[in-house]
């Protein structure tokens, strides 16, 4: 899939950053760490890949389908589904409605079964985050360090420029916009005073 997504955004001499890409998504070690202890950040890395992947061909059916997936999987998957509202929007200049009722659809068995078990269908562990925030560093300078340095530590400084020089690239492609959009709208998540601690998985943002 990351590949996929460069082929799309690259020239073709930048093909070689497939191989860069996945080094630093294999070897992150937040992404090792919660693929061996059973938590969901890889299979929600997975699907946000997948989503922007299919919203950056204009297969928005698709994507509805996989931005769903992403948002069952973690609630602030929900920006993917908001991404594709955008480009959805902008692309076709009318409004989403089938899409919008198809993405409702797939949510409706766990919204119905989640009430019925648990009362709600936002998942308790999120409550008990929201207990505990209070108990870990929130200040910004901490989330931008565990958001922009964390997955960058194995590689450090050699990423930068390679990450700088990607951006200037990829700016002159028009099929950026969603990714632009993907990355904004987490930064503006992070930096709010409670966001119930999903900063900390900083999945999004690495991809």
């Amino acid at each position: 899939l990351v590949g996929d997504l460069l082929r799309l955004l690259t020239p073709r001499q930048w093909r070689s950053a497939w191989l860069i890409a996945a080094i630093l998504i294999i070897s992150n070690r937040a992404i090792s760490i919660a693929s061996n202890s059973g938590m969901e950040t890889a299979l929600f890395i997975l699907l946000n890949l997948a989503t922007i992947s299919a919203i950056t061909k204009q297969k928005y059916t698709t994507a509805t389908i996989l931005g769903s997936l992403t948002t069952l999987t973690r609630p602030d998957g929900i920006f993917v589904l908001l991404i594709l509202g955008i480009m959805y929007i902008v692309d076709k200049r009318r409004v989403p409605i089938w899409h919008i009722l198809g993405s409702l659809l797939i949510a409706l068995p766990w919204i119905l079964v989640a009430y019925q078990t648990y009362g709600s269908p936002i998942p308790h562990s999120v409550t008990a985050k929201a207990a505990i925030e209070h108990l870990w560093f929130t200040s910004l300078q901490t989330k931008l360090y565990v958001i922009f340095a964390e997955p960058l530590r194995i590689w450090g400084l050699v990423t930068i420029p390679i990450m700088l020089l990607a951006a200037l690239k990829f700016l002159k492609s028009r099929m950026i916009w969603p990714l632009l959009l993907f990355v904004m709208m987490h930064l503006l998540y992070a930096i709010l005073p409670s966001n119930l601690g999903f900063d900390w998985y900083f999945a999004p943002l690495f991809v």
